[in-house]
């Protein structure tokens, strides 16, 4: 990775990585204003060390790579996966933060400029449709999305951009509800379903199979009707 000579270079490399861009979002992950971050990006400000030690240990960044620009970005880490697998970073995966955040059909609230990261999970960038997209990974809580999403499901979820909201649709027949226009900021879309839960074959084989049968005896009856 090339070396950046000011901070400003390094934080903006960083707004890239992790919120494709997007100061706004970007700020938001940070805890912090968005003018702030373009007063340290566009304005060449320096930051204070609170900002400088909330940024390294949000996204686990080196301290001499960021004040410096000197050694890796990332510290030598294995990335955590929650009992989901790890793996090492590579140039065709994304390091996605997983949220504070339960999913559940119906009503609830969320304060996005107040999130914590409980750790990052890596996703290959070829399973992502968007490149540029602020990504989070949250968990589903309960059965109300059940049979499509499980109790305690990692949902890897999209910051979808204003002007596509109209293209939602929901395929699953759930239940509507109303939301009021002011209080819809943001729009989370999953994307992927990471799921500890295997499905029993066993089980599904011996329903198909009971089926099968069921309707086996339903023909032999009706034959046995027509031939009496």
């Amino acid at each position: 990775m090339a070396e950046n000579t000011d901070i400003s270079d390094r934080l903006s490399e960083l707004a890239k990585v992790y919120a494709g861009g997007n100061k706004t979002r970007f700020a938001q992950m940070l805890g912090t204003s968005e003018a702030n971050i373009r007063n340290y990006i566009d304005n060449g400000k320096l930051p204070k060390f609170d900002f400088i030690k909330k940024v390294c240990e949000t996204f686990e960044i080196s301290y001499e790579w960021l004040i410096s620009g000197i050694g890796e970005m990332e510290k030598k880490r294995r990335e955590y996966g929650n009992n989901l697998g790890s793996s090492d970073i590579d140039d065709n995966s994304r390091r996605i933060p997983i949220i504070d955040i339960e999913a559940a059909a119906g009503n609830g609230t969320l304060n996005i400029d107040h999130m914590e990261i409980l750790g990052y999970v890596t996703i290959p960038e070829c399973m992502l449709q968007s490149h540029t997209a602020t990504y989070y990974a949250i968990r589903s809580r309960g059965d109300s999305m059940f049979p499509i999403i499980l109790d305690k499901d990692m949902l890897i979820v999209r910051v979808l951009d204003r002007e596509e909201w109209q293209n939602i649709r929901d395929k699953h027949n759930y239940p509507n509800f109303t939301i009021e226009a002011g209080n819809l900021h943001f729009v989370l879309y999953p994307e992927l379903r990471l799921s500890p839960h295997l499905p029993n074959i066993n089980t599904t084989y011996a329903s198909r199979l009971k089926d099968l049968e069921d309707r086996i005896d339903e023909i032999d009856i009706w034959r046995k009707r027509i031939e009496g």
